[in-house]
């Protein structure tokens, strides 16, 4: 089961982008608005991957830095 939840977290990450990117195309949120809300997106990421990974430091940082990354 651990294997199953690290597979879903993983794969909602990764779908970041394309959230982003179609929310932009309907007009919901424009890139300056993304860019002046970084800083609390860096503490909603942690949050996210602290909620969807085990109680465990390094896997949290494992999904929380391709999520930065992919903001």
């Amino acid at each position: 089961s651990l294997v199953i939840a690290m597979i879903i977290a993983f794969g909602l990450a990764f779908q970041i982008p394309i959230i982003l990117i179609l929310m932009v195309k309907f007009g919901f949120i424009n890139i300056k608005w993304l860019q002046e809300k970084r800083k609390i997106s860096i503490v909603i990421i942690f949050i996210l991957a602290a909620i969807l990974t085990p109680p465990d430091v390094i896997s949290q940082i494992a999904l929380a830095i391709p999520m930065l990354l992919l903001y």
